[in-house]
């Protein structure tokens, strides 16, 4: 309670709707004109949404050429990265991680991550690019690529290391900021593997079956997501301290994070519903 009566500012997962809402505020006061909606992209748009469904291309052949879905450029995926990833690295020169921006309760190391994600979004919604297929197969592959061969670097330093009696809690100390190789190889790994697991991931939702609306009872799945992302703290705790834990020792880590995992995924979006539900009877529609 103590801890609570001396928050300053946003907490808990709303930092991600406070930093979102001060990014959309940038956004409409810099670039009002993005926000006119001419008739020739309701019309992509629309066909956009029916030949993902369909997995076709056939509604796209009456629109401009200039206006059909492409794919964004290999090189620019790999210095757009580069440089998200050198950012957060400097920031972390001088902020590392733990470090907490209170009026946002942001960790400044990963902000130019959301910066670039944000603007990438409006870069794709712009240039009518299908979130399905952001990039080439090739695009990928060097992704990947430049993950393994840092990855392969960093295992090798972190043997060297270990090998002279450090440990691996003194290596992800290092990691977490400073001057240092491991803050470096972190800072570019966190973006060159987020994109292309990010990458991989949209394509498979894309799949007939995972794109598919789910339902329960009636209700969509879909629209209780946020509502689920706004309590999944408080039931991760909840279900990790009702957990026995000299119960579970023997069990090792791996299989506790997967239990605990799957009954949190189920109870946050089971307990999300339940909350939109209540909030759109009491209160009204739109604000879950």
């Amino acid at each position: 309670m103590q801890g609570v009566m001396s928050t300053r500012g946003v907490g808990g997962p709303m930092w991600y709707t406070a930093l979102l809402l001060v990014f959309d505020t940038i956004y409409t006061i810099g670039w009002p004109q993005h926000f006119s909606t001419p008739a020739s992209e309701s019309a992509l748009a629309q066909a956009s949404a029916t030949s993902t469904t369909k997995g076709q291309l056939a509604n796209h052949r009456n629109l401009p050429s200039a206006m059909l879905p492409r794919q964004s450029e290999t090189r620019h995926v790999p210095i757009a990265l580069s440089i998200a990833g050198l950012s957060s690295f400097f920031i972390r020169t001088q902020f590392p991680f733990g470090h907490i921006f209170l009026p946002l309760n942001l960790n400044l190391g990963y902000l130019p991550q959301y910066m670039l994600y944000y603007s990438t979004g409006i870069y794709f919604q712009r240039s009518h690019i299908p979130l399905h297929r952001p990039c080439s197969a090739r695009t990928i592959a060097t992704t990947s690529s430049l993950a393994v061969v840092l990855l392969a670097f960093a295992f090798l330093k972190a043997r060297n290391l270990i090998t002279t009696g450090n440990t691996l809690e003194d290596i992800i100390h290092l990691a977490g900021g400073g001057p240092n190789t491991f803050a470096l190889l972190y800072s570019l790994l966190n973006e060159l593997v987020g994109f292309t697991l990010a990458t991989l991931l949209l394509r498979a939702f894309h799949h007939p079956v995972l794109s598919a609306r789910w339902t329960i009872l009636g209700e969509d799945l879909a629209k209780g997501s946020y509502a689920a992302f706004l309590v999944h703290i408080p039931v991760l705790v909840e279900t990790m301290t009702s957990i026995d834990e000299d119960a579970w020792r023997h069990q090792g880590p791996v299989f506790k994070t997967v239990i605990v995992g799957q009954l949190a995924v189920q109870k946050s979006w089971i307990l999300g519903l339940l909350v939109k539900w209540a909030v759109e009877r009491g209160v009204g529609m739109g604000y879950l």
